[in-house]
């Protein structure tokens, strides 16, 4: 039986999903605080087979579950709570594991995005103009909190891994630097592949993170089996270390250049054969390219655009239709969501959505609630279809945001058809979330992502 369905009926034995008050779990064991302990049907979430044993409080139930499961059907009796449909077991995982351990980093990605903004701000009324220097040194400092994040995502979800938390961090660290990338490129593709690496500049990236962490956790949990006690304070910490490092930049960073490297290039073949559906494509993967830092690996081409034919019809078309499609995910959760602070958090991560800094609506919404991701992407590439067939164009390479506008003025419109691509990506975002139900966080996780103090565990 898949997890969803699973809590479905567990809601449905604790006398619905009304009738439940309070949750919090540990890996085995559920913990479900009740208004009506006799609506309860004790027996039948006895006879689960995934259920070990169930303990009566006052007013309380706790379940033992036979297997690991017990985040996960805290994750679904909630789901259960908006009426949600039934999902499919491994990207409901997923889901779970990414707002675990999200959730304590949004205060700092929103006050990241925040400083951030007004660094764009500064920058898009050249209040910088004649000081080009300060202008650089601020903007690197302010944006410094998303060049970091890979670190902080690696230290919040080695935590939920039950790995160590400063090791995956370092690791993290080591494989940002400059020269790690350098020796990559030159050492490793280059010489050996003939392949080198697009860019150097990555730095925001999360996806080697999710593939490092668990790996940790693997051979972590498997050092615990195979090294005696007496040298684990030693020898475990430099295997995990070392293993963890050779993974990273021998496995992680090649493939990642690789990749961005042919996507670049399958790119640029589509916008010369089928222009519009290169729009189109990159306001709908627009989220994800934020999200994995690709995006970066298109500068180069974008910056020969605009020296070869005057203008780019790619990137910046692209990720301002999918800024607009993430104001439309925005506005929708900040009217539609029951939380007051999750609706403040919404409304001020649209207007930074506006302003070209989207890491707030995606890391504290798209990611962390089920099926905006997909809903974000479907507006996106419905504005970049219009952007597409119309055509659009950008004239200067700047960050594509409200202020930017003036870079796709021309003498034939090229500004009217900007304008209705947003509208058409806002909208279709816009609808789809707010005619569906979302997932609204308990009051537990919005002091965790409110705080930065994530829960105490139970095992």
């Amino acid at each position: 039986m898949q997890l969803q369905a699973r809590a479905n009926k567990l809601a449905a034995n604790l006398g619905g999903v009304t009738n439940i008050v309070g949750m919090e779990a540990g890996k085995q064991l559920l913990v479900i605080q009740v208004a009506h302990l006799e609506y309860v049907e004790i027996d039948r979430i006895a006879s689960d087979p995934f259920v070990a044993e169930v303990i009566l409080g006052k007013t309380s139930v706790s379940i033992l579950t036979t297997d690991k499961s017990a985040r996960h059907l805290l994750t679904g009796l909630r789901l259960s709570e908006t009426g949600q449909e039934e999902v499919s077991e491994a990207p409901f995982q997923l889901f779970v594991h990414l707002r675990n351990f999200l959730l304590p980093l949004l205060s700092t990605i929103m006050a990241g995005g925040i400083i951030q903004a007004i660094v764009v701000l500064f920058l898009s009324f050249s209040m910088f103009e004649s000081v080009t220097e300060t202008s650089t040194t601020l903007s690197t400092i302010f944006t410094l909190v998303f060049m970091i994040l890979p670190v902080l995502i690696a230290f919040s979800s080695a935590k939920y891994y039950q790995t160590n938390p400063y090791i995956a961090a370092a690791i993290t660290g080591m494989m940002l630097q400059p020269a790690v990338s350098e020796f990559v490129s030159t050492r490793m593709l280059e010489q050996v592949l003939n392949f080198p690496l697009i860019n150097n500049h990555q730095y925001n990236t999360i996806l080697p993170v999710l593939v490092l962490v668990p790996f940790l956790a693997y051979i972590d949990h498997y050092l615990v089996q195979r090294v005696a006690p007496r040298m684990r304070p030693m020898l475990q910490p430099f295997i995990l270390m070392g293993t963890g490092l050779i993974f990273g930049v021998v496995v992680l960073l090649p493939l990642m250049a690789i990749a961005s490297h042919v996507l670049v290039a399958i790119f640029i073949i589509i916008a010369e054969q089928v222009p519009f559906l290169s729009t189109l494509l990159m306001g709908a993967f627009g989220p994800l390219f934020v999200v994995t830092g690709t995006h970066y690996s298109f500068f180069e081409a974008v910056n020969q655009s605009l020296v070869t034919r005057g203008y780019d019809s790619l990137l910046g078309p692209g990720m301002l239709i999918s800024n607009a499609a993430h104001v439309g995910v925005a506005l929708a959760l900040m009217l539609k969501s029951r939380k007051k602070t999750y609706r403040v958090y919404s409304g001020v991560s649209g207007l930074l959505a506006l302003l070209g800094v989207t890491q707030p609506i995606i890391y504290g919404g798209e990611l962390i609630l089920k099926n905006l991701l997909w809903y974000v992407m479907i507006g996106g590439g419905a504005g970049g279809l219009v952007a597409g067939l119309f055509q659009l164009k950008m004239y200067q390479f700047m960050n594509p945001n409200i202020l930017s506008m003036l870079a796709f003025v021309d003498s034939t419109g090229n500004i009217l058809v900007a304008i209705s691509s947003m509208l058409v990506a806002a909208i279709v975002a816009f609808s789809l979330t707010f005619s569906r139900p979302i997932y609204e966080l308990s009051d537990e996780e919005i002091r965790i992502a409110t705080t930065g103090q994530g829960r105490d565990v139970i095992e």
